[in-house]
């Protein structure tokens, strides 16, 4: 909703004006700076410190454009009143601060604070019934059980994940054939001809990598050991 809006402080009788494209989302943002003691206004900071009771009041304008005009002539007529919080860089006088300071006995604090947590509870009921629909409070959970039990797969995708751990399964035929061409590697290692590297092996009690090395080397040193070709 584009609008001008006001933030009155109650117990100050103080006042920000301000314009937005979206009303909820700025009070929002106003809020949540507040609360976290980091708003950009310094006197508007000091006095929801003081009271956390904010009053809020809307116009509705047709245009953006159209409200920044407004906001601009509304500040303008209100630039002689001390109690304008639009004016950035004003310093805060020390009589002003302890005078609000000595006005905020415990008593009054616990009304106000009273108060305000069930205005903060009526509050937040509104916005949770207005923005958590059934679909999205249905999704929101999802999301949630997916981080706690994680993703699930289906049963093709788990049927996948096991043949890429275990690797794809070989037919006996393929496992024979595979033994077969291991054993029928002949080597010839200094004249003498072993039938495969495991014959060499225990001949020579040579680890078979060592003879695989030696084999495959290029060095001349190894010339004499080399597999034969086959016949």
């Amino acid at each position: 909703m584009i609008c001008v809006y006001t933030i009155h402080h109650p117990f100050t009788g103080m006042f920000y004006i301000g314009c937005t494209q979206n009303f909820i989302k700025r009070r929002i943002a106003h809020t949540s700076q507040l609360r976290r003691g980091s708003h950009v206004n310094q006197m508007l900071q000091y006095n929801f410190n003081l009271d956390r009771k904010l009053d809020w009041t809307a116009q509705e304008i047709d245009t953006i454009e159209e409200a920044r005009a407004i906001e601009k002539q509304m500040i303008h007529a209100q630039l002689d009143n001390p109690l304008l919080m639009n004016q950035q860089g004003r310093p805060l006088s020390e009589e002003w601060c302890k005078a609000i300071s000595e006005s905020w006995t415990p008593e009054r604090r616990a009304i106000v604070d009273n108060y305000w947590d069930a205005t903060r509870r009526e509050e937040r009921a509104a916005l949770t019934a207005s923005a958590w629909t059934d679909d999205r409070r249905e999704k929101h959970s999802k999301r949630l059980s997916d981080r706690m039990t994680g993703f699930r797969h289906s049963a093709e995708s788990k049927a996948k994940l096991v043949l890429v751990h275990t690797g794809k399964p070989l037919s006996d035929a393929h496992k024979e054939s595979i033994r077969n061409s291991r054993k029928g590697i002949k080597i010839s290692i200094n004249g003498t001809i072993y039938a495969h590297f495991g014959e060499a092996h225990r001949a020579l009690k040579i680890h078979k990598d060592v003879l695989r090395r030696r084999v495959k080397s290029t060095n001349s040193k190894w010339s004499a050991w080399y597999i034969v070709p086959p016949e």
